[in-house]
């Protein structure tokens, strides 16, 4: 059981603090890309409108996913 912290915590021990950790990993997989979609969205936002504000970067993507 030690060397599991020792290792860098892997799994439901090392995973608290750092987000949303899916159990499978197609669940993984999924949040994954839809984070890399949403990061894509918000970076074409930003230079298509020039958009400084971080919070119109979020409302201008959430408008465009909805």
């Amino acid at each position: 059981m030690s060397d599991l912290n020792t290792k860098g915590g892997k799994g439901e021990d090392g995973s608290a603090g750092r987000g949303k950790q899916a159990k499978n990993p197609w669940e993984q997989k999924l949040i994954q890309s839809l984070s890399d979609g949403w990061k894509m969205c918000c970076h074409s936002y930003r230079h298509e409108l020039q958009l400084d504000s971080e919070l119109a970067i979020i409302t201008q993507c959430w408008e465009a996913a909805v």
